[in-house]
């Protein structure tokens, strides 16, 4: 089988690239006489080094040419220029993965829609009346004209059928995982933390939230309970925050976090260090203390896998995707409490021990193994069953 992994792509959005490899290196790991040919098709406007890092995974990188915004596809070039359907048909694709929008040029080929969330119907608070109406377009097409449709977990499975007529054997959950690699030398040293005298240094110990400044993703939570630690006197907790400073539906956010820090005393407790690589990540989430995913809403939290791949610790919002998700070492909290946040951070920050941790990260690698060999036969399956 020839497979075609084909998926959404948005500067701001970096997640949905990580999706792909994902699905990558779980086909990959299937016994060689099932293992699927993968093809990977992305707009052109998607040619990032993000993308270029899933070349070692395909038979086959290509782009194709759209003029749609924001990775969506709203039309597509005839002539010269390639198109998913003509890459379709030069590398004799049976099937393709996870498109996000019904394509308006008919496919030659059988395709599968992924919806990864409902966050506009459980938090429409943070969307305008036109996001709201065009999420709600789009996925009702996508549920009349894929061949079959994906999910990411039970909760957004649940979502699916209380907001949209779908027949039971269209959709199947999904859930991806995380198969760790350990970033070089070089890329550790580049990131590792330093003295904390210099000024451009982390701190040894600090907690981490890797996470774009979205406004459901409840930064403010976090950094409230930041600032009760340090009313507490517990002044050498540390946290690093990392991703892109924007949010375009709350322009202002990002600046509104700033100000929180600066009113509250925080400048020299909060690092927050931009956007980073994926290796620089993968080292800073290694030597963190602690991991802090506050969000009020997820799909399948990618975060959360990170962390279970990498056995870390991690203090995670207490909804319904998280538990549904509960790695071994999560401790839950009420997204709305930062007194809750801050009373169990200060509880275990003695005993929070920083930088990798061989014995967790040995036993995390052997449980992902585990999972990632159940989780490539459900994929198989779902593909075989679309075709």
């Amino acid at each position: 089988m020839k497979v075609g992994l084909c998926a959404m792509y948005a500067e701001q959005w970096i997640a949905g690239i990580l999706y792909l490899q994902s699905i990558a290196e779980t086909l990959q790991a299937l016994p060689s006489p099932d293992r699927p040919e993968i093809s990977v098709l992305l707009p052109e406007h998607a040619r990032s080094p993000h993308s270029e890092a899933l070349r070692p995974l395909a038979r086959h990188l290509e782009y194709f040419h759209s003029s749609g915004k924001n990775g969506w596809w709203r039309s597509f070039l005839p002539g010269q220029h390639p198109t998913l359907a003509g890459l379709a048909r030069k590398r004799g694709i049976d099937i393709i993965y996870p498109l996000q929008e019904t394509p308006r040029e008919p496919l030659p080929v059988p395709w599968i829609g992924w919806i990864p969330d409902f966050q506009h119907k459980r938090l429409p608070e943070c969307f305008s009346p036109s996001d709201i109406a065009e999420r709600d377009a789009r996925f009702q097409s996508l549920i009349r004209h894929s061949r079959h449709l994906v999910v990411s977990s039970q909760d957004a499975l649940n979502d699916l059928h209380e907001f949209y007529q779908v027949p039971p054997d269209k959709v199947s959950v999904y859930p991806f995982c995380i198969q760790p690699r350990i970033p070089s030398e070089t890329e550790t040293a580049r990131t590792a933390p330093g003295d904390p005298t210099d000024a451009s240094a982390l701190p040894r110990k600090f907690l981490y939230f890797p996470s774009q400044f979205w406004k459901h993703k409840n930064h403010f939570c976090l950094l409230r309970a930041m600032a009760l630690l340090r009313k507490q006197g517990l002044n050498d907790v540390h946290l690093v925050l990392t991703g892109k400073a924007n949010d375009y539906r709350f322009p202002q956010h990002a600046d509104e976090i700033r100000a929180f820090i600066t009113a509250h005393g925080l400048e020299h407790h909060v690092h927050e260090r931009g956007f980073l690589p994926r290796n620089q990540q993968v080292v800073l989430l290694r030597n963190a203390a602690a991991i802090v995913q506050p969000s009020l809403f997820e799909g399948w939290s990618m975060l959360v896998e990170e962390c279970r791949a990498w056995g870390k610790p991690l203090y995670l919002s207490d909804i319904p995707v998280h538990r549904e998700q509960s790695p071994s070492r999560a401790t839950f909290f009420n997204a709305n409490s930062p007194e809750e946040l801050a009373g169990l951070i200060a509880q275990d920050w003695p005993s929070l021990t920083p930088g990798p941790d061989p014995v967790a990260e040995s036993e995390a690698a052997l449980a992902i193994n585990r999972i990632q060999a159940e989780r490539s036969r459900s994929l198989l399956h779902i593909l075989r069953q679309a075709c």
